[in-house]
């Protein structure tokens, strides 16, 4: 049987700015900061009408690669001056590949690391961390590099910090309808999937694909799993080009989509489509938050 590559979704370079937006003028303004195995972005935005004035976004070096992420935190802080300006309101995402979610009526305080290390082996230089998803009604149990949320709280003081995953799953539990979805975000070699029924999330998972074939089984297999018969499939936008998996997929499904998290936001940046979609995830935290 052939098989297809899938292209991931590697951020590029994107600097875009509103019409009149002032750098110099941001107190009352809020600032999103991701940071992610791959790359960053800093996302600003009024408060006051969801509006997105400035977007800056980049993959990191060969050489930052290299650096532990709390190293690269702080090279990043030395050169863009953007995260250096005063805001009202600091949001910060980390993306974690290593996670459980506990439903909340289960969670016991103080038992977070029981729950992970009953899923997950944990490595000696990983620290763990928490969200709790008030719309999801979980708790996030989730992996970090050692060190990255100290300094991330010591460069920002008063930041909300979570886990990139919880924002995303909050995200979608607040704009999915009712009945059975599979929603579906593929990058670098990982697919993230989320299944809901009824408005409730069934299924929250990582997995590794490399190709098309690798992504439908995931799919299908997950769907068969939970009992689902033929549910929606959404897959969340990347700058890929996702016409010939949307084509490749759709037919196991009862209909298959492309949606864009953020839509809901005042766009003043004029962000081509593609840009846009290399940002979801980063979008989704800004209208969660």
């Amino acid at each position: 049987m052939p098989t297809f590559p899938v292209t991931g979704n590697k951020l590029k370079t994107i600097r875009q700015t509103a019409a009149g937006f002032d750098s110099s003028a941001t107190a009352d303004k809020t600032l999103a900061i991701v940071l992610k195995n791959d790359g960053y972005c800093f996302c600003v935005s009024a408060a006051a009408d969801r509006k997105l004035l400035a977007v800056q976004a980049d993959a990191w070096t060969a050489e930052q690669q290299k650096l532990h992420p709390a190293e690269r935190l702080q090279q990043l802080l030395q050169t863009e001056p953007l995260p250096g300006k005063v805001y009202s309101r600091i949001l910060v995402a980390l993306e974690s590949i290593h996670y459980t979610l506990v439903p909340g009526a289960v969670y016991q305080e103080g038992t977070g690391t029981d729950y992970y290390e009953c899923v997950l082996p944990r490595a000696l230089d990983e620290q763990l961390g928490r969200d709790s998803l008030k719309r999801t009604e979980a708790e996030l149990i989730y992996g970090l590099p050692f060190g990255l949320s100290s300094a991330v709280r010591l460069h920002f003081p008063s930041a909300s910090i979570r886990a990139l995953v919880g924002a995303m799953t909050e995200y979608l539990q607040s704009t999915t309808p009712g009945g059975e979805h599979l929603f579906i975000h593929y990058t670098e070699e990982s697919l993230q999937l989320w299944a809901y029924s009824g408005q409730k999330l069934h299924l929250l998972n990582r997995f590794k694909a490399t190709v098309q074939e690798d992504i439908l089984y995931h799919c299908l297999n997950t769907a068969k799993q939970l009992g689902f018969d033929q549910p929606p499939l959404h897959l969340l936008r990347s700058n890929s080009d996702q016409s010939s998996l949307l084509k490749f997929l759709s037919p196991h499904f009862i209909s298959c989509d492309l949606i864009q998290p953020g839509e809901e936001l005042n766009d003043a940046t004029g962000m081509a489509r593609l840009e846009k979609a290399a940002l979801s995830d980063a979008l989704a935290l800004l209208c969660v938050s």
